[in-house]
């Protein structure tokens, strides 16, 4: 950020203007930050971030009106210092360019409330929302005093040559790292790494609206970071927008093929709208200076770190829900180590705030810039760690940082916001359905509700006595059910010999009865349900033709003889010019018939089938369905 008591004077009307416009640009990036942040949480906790982000507006807004600007721009020469700023309180100024004063104010105000909405992602579903509208003016004064330091005149960084054109390091790291302290001091979430996939959007879709209006904010955060278009700063503004594009696409694009090689082919919207977010962070500091090759290669390198820094939160179990540490304080040091790296000399030229830059340590310059944005990502980022865990301590130990565990799993929605018709009684720890209790009732007396308590618990019992009533019912039924099972069924298994000349032969494997079924069968309560009646089917008629002698019978086998299969209509009665089949154990040929088959009957395609696949026939031959075979262990009889 440029800007200097010395060229306070040359700046005009049109640089104001442009400032103003900028800040218009940069105030709609709250907005995306509350759409990205309520993407990236649970639906009972989207509310309560939208009142964050307007309470860092507000809260954030009037702190820095009160004493944020007099840090930063102060001119009391006898108090102002290399470290802070004094004077002009409450924006309260005697200077005759009052328009740029209040100008500075109104686009500085907006990076303010940017670093502290920053902390608001990292913070989100457990934080008590009084305790962070006091960080949000305490946080105030922890961005104020790296800004003196870098954007100031008499700032020490400033005095040694630091550049930082739209606050990497006032902003973001400050940002990002007081997320990373509040996320320690926080814990996670209750639940959130049980699961393997740590993942947890509740709205996609907000989410990826919020990293559009982000995009968009981040035009105006770069190209207004130039303080004007007067003389050759135009030409700052238009390198910044076109470096900020190039940086951001190029990550975008890194982040989408990351994913797709580290995720099993899937392109992950975390990887996508980090990595994004982080080469926008990363082109910051360097974007009014860095050309289009110095944006695509400085934007890459961004989403490789956010990737890798978002996954390496991940393991170490650090809840970080919009992963503001590895976008903003991670690509923070990377945008201030870039300048280092990529500045040149021969396109410094062209700027008004006169900048001391020399060529790179990739241009074959020296490393003393190099040095100078080191030591600054150092200085800012333990100023940061000191001051935010001082302010989160004395919160946590005074009002108490995070919420109780019930008011987690009930949402921020309904504890702070009385949302989804219930409210909830942060004394009493109760929670009321407003839509089910209407006002009549709230203001009965103590008597009436104890009446109404009384009848409530007696239709209790009567529920219960019935259910009691109907588990008995349901119990005798499964008694009576199990006190008359069905009887496991033998039967005959075919199994079919090859078809030849339209005649076979079919050899039925036999399973016994075991004793207690046999008797039971043969019992007076088998013959009271009418198994043999009733199972025994219509279309079968026993036709006995001939008696087989008792040596046929010794060889456990059965021969049909009077039967053929053909592979289109199955089983067919044999004709008398048909030869018979050979009856196992008996050379003579004995002829008897064993059923007579109807035509509607169902019966197998062919012998194929017939083998892999019970028969209607074969369902038929069932020992307690014919009483023509008696099956034991040793033999079949007929």
């Amino acid at each position: 950020m440029t800007g200097t008591n010395e060229t306070c004077m040359h700046n005009t009307s049109d640089d104001s203007t442009w400032i103003i416009s900028s800040a218009f640009i940069i105030f709609t990036m709250q907005s995306g930050f509350g759409l990205l942040e309520s993407g990236s949480v649970s639906s009972k906790n989207e509310v309560n971030i939208m009142v964050k982000n307007a309470v860092d507006v507000i809260v954030g807004g009037l702190s820095f009106w009160m004493f944020g600007y007099a840090l930063v721009y102060g001119e009391d020469f006898g108090i102002s210092n290399p470290f802070f700023g004094w004077g002009d309180f409450f924006v309260s100024t005697r200077s005759r360019d009052v328009g740029w004063v209040y100008s500075k104010f109104f686009f500085t105000a907006s990076f303010a409330t940017t670093a502290t909405t920053i902390v608001s992602g990292a913070m989100a579903e457990r934080t008590k929302l009084e305790s962070y509208m006091v960080f949000s003016m305490l946080n105030t004064f922890a961005f104020s005093i790296p800004a003196h330091w870098a954007w100031a005149d008499n700032g020490w960084l400033t005095s040694m040559g630091f550049i930082d054109v739209a606050g990497a390091g006032p902003v973001h790291i400050v940002g990002g790292m007081t997320a990373l302290i509040a996320a320690l001091m926080l814990g996670p979430r209750k639940g959130r790494f049980l699961t393997s996939n740590p993942s947890t959007f509740g709205s996609p879709t907000n989410a990826v609206l919020g990293m559009f209006m982000l995009w968009w904010g981040w035009l105006g955060f770069n190209c207004g970071s130039t303080f004007g278009i007067s003389g050759t700063k135009w030409i700052l503004a238009a390198r910044s927008a076109v470096s900020t594009i190039t940086s951001s696409v190029a990550g975008g694009l890194t982040g989408l093929i990351l994913s797709y090689v580290m995720k099993s082919r899937k392109f992950l919207l975390d990887y996508m709208i980090n990595s994004v977010l982080g080469a926008l962070v990363a082109i910051t500091a360097f974007c009014a200076l860095a050309s289009p090759i110095d944006g695509i290669v400085i934007g890459s390198v961004a989403a490789v770190l956010s990737c890798i820094c978002m996954e390496l939160m991940n393991k170490l179990k650090i809840d970080d829900p919009v992963s503001c540490f590895s976008v903003h304080a991670v690509n923070g040091v990377w945008s201030l180590l870039s300048v280092g790296l990529f500045s040149r000399e021969d396109i410094i030229k062209h700027n008004d705030a006169k900048f001391d830059v020399e060529d790179g340590l990739f241009w074959g310059g020296s490393a003393r810039i190099l040095k100078i944005q080191t030591v600054a990502a150092l200085a800012i980022s333990g100023w940061t760690v000191v001051v935010s865990y001082i302010f989160l301590k004395f919160l946590q130990l005074t009002i108490g940082l995070r919420v109780s565990e019930a008011e987690e799993v009930l949402g921020a929605d309904i504890v702070e916001h009385n949302c989804g018709g219930f409210f909830y009684d942060k004394k009493t720890k109760k929670l009321i359905n407003l839509n089910e209790q209407p006002a009549e009732i709230q203001n009965e007396s103590e008597s009436d509700t104890s009446d109404e308590d009384g009848e409530t618990k007696e239709e209790d019992e009567e529920e219960k006595k019935k259910r009691k009533e109907e588990k008995k019912k349901r119990a005798n039924e499964r008694h009576l059910r199990n006190w008359c099972p069905q009887p496991q069924r033998s039967r005959v298994y075919f199994s079919a010999k090859p078809v030849c000349e339209r005649k076979s032969s079919i050899v039925p494997s036999t399973k016994t009865h075991s004793p207690r079924l046999k008797s039971y069968r043969k019992s007076f309560l088998g013959t009271l349900i009418g198994y043999r009646n009733v199972l025994k089917p219509k279309s079968v008629r026993r036709r006995r033709s001939s008696v087989v002698s008792s040596q046929s019978t010794s060889t456990n086998t059965l021969g049909v003889d009077n039967y053929s299969f053909d592979n289109n209509n199955g089983v067919q009665e044999q004709s008398d010019n048909m030869p018979n089949a050979p009856t196992a154990g008996n050379s003579s040929q004995d002829k008897y018939s064993v059923f007579t088959v109807e035509n509607e009957m169902n019966r197998p395609s062919n012998d194929s089938e017939l083998r892999g696949m019970p028969t209607r026939v074969g369902s038929v031959l069932q020992t307690y369905a014919n009483p023509l075979f008696e099956t034991d262990s040793k033999n079949t009889k007929l």
